[in-house]
């Protein structure tokens, strides 16, 4: 993509990395981190399980979502603080911050992958829906994690009668282009929605779109991923295990 910084990321356990070799003190070592979670609700406890490892089960989830809580399987991007005392483990399934205290954070969209004929139907590919990458992201992540293909842009959004237009990044299946075993290729699609001499803004978007359904591609081996869009110089692409294609196992702790 012109001028855009980008990437397709898959990330090892850098969260679970960082709590295992955090140090057992007094509890006056106070960290703080953020991480894309997903969430899993137990009646009214909260257990976070974060992307690319780690696992947080948080205090105060009623105070900062103003007595609304989470749902099960939200994801949600978080700030959160802990103290070394925070950090318990469990011998043979391992470490996880017990109490974190959550700052602030914001709920991630989860938006289905569209197969082509939707997208259509939709009107979501003629030519005045699609903005071009190279004149509307300036940067664009794509990571991928237990079931979760997640992207994190700086994008530009329209201004209309002084009230900003949200724009959406659709990704997009073709059947006819997915006929190779152990690849699954996407086309990124960028619309906001108004003409495209509309007056613009700009800030960072993050949103998550959910793998199972693709989970069977044909082949045994790790699947590659190739994302391509209008205004791509080239194609992203990313091995990743077919593991990532599904949900986690959220329950080793029980």
């Amino acid at each position: 993509m012109n001028k855009i910084k980008s990437s397709l990321l898959v990330f090892s356990a850098l969260l679970g990395s960082l709590v295992l070799t955090s140090c057992m003190g007094d509890g006056t070592n106070k960290m703080s981190r953020s991480a894309i979670f997903t969430v899993e609700k137990s009646g009214s406890s909260y257990t976070l399980y974060a992307d690319y490892g780690g696992v947080v089960r948080p205090s105060n989830v009623l105070e900062l979502t103003d007595g609304k809580g989470f749902n099960n399987g939200d994801r949600v991007l978080l700030v959160y603080s802990y103290t070394d005392d925070n950090i318990k483990t469990e011998t043979g399934k391992g470490s996880y911050i017990d109490n974190a205290e959550l700052i602030s954070g914001q709920p991630i969209p989860i938006n289905n992958i569209l197969m082509r004929e939707k997208a259509e139907a939709s009107k979501l590919l003629e030519k005045d829906s699609i903005f071009s990458f190279a004149n509307n992201v300036t940067s664009l992540q794509l990571s991928v994690y237990r079931g979760y293909l997640t992207a994190s842009f700086s994008g530009r959004y329209s201004i209309v009668s002084g009230k900003g237009v949200y724009p959406s990044l659709n990704l997009v299946y073709d059947p006819a282009e997915n006929e190779r075993p152990n690849t699954l290729k996407l086309t990124a699609v960028y619309n906001r929605h108004t003409a495209a001499d509309a007056q613009a803004g700009s800030q960072s978007f993050i949103i998550s779109y959910p793998l199972s359904s693709f989970a069977n591609i044909d082949g045994k081996d790790p699947i590659e991923i190739i994302v391509d869009g209008l205004g791509f110089t080239e194609p992203l692409k990313s091995k990743v295990e077919r593991v990532d294609m599904t949900p986690g196992n959220y329950l080793y702790f029980q």
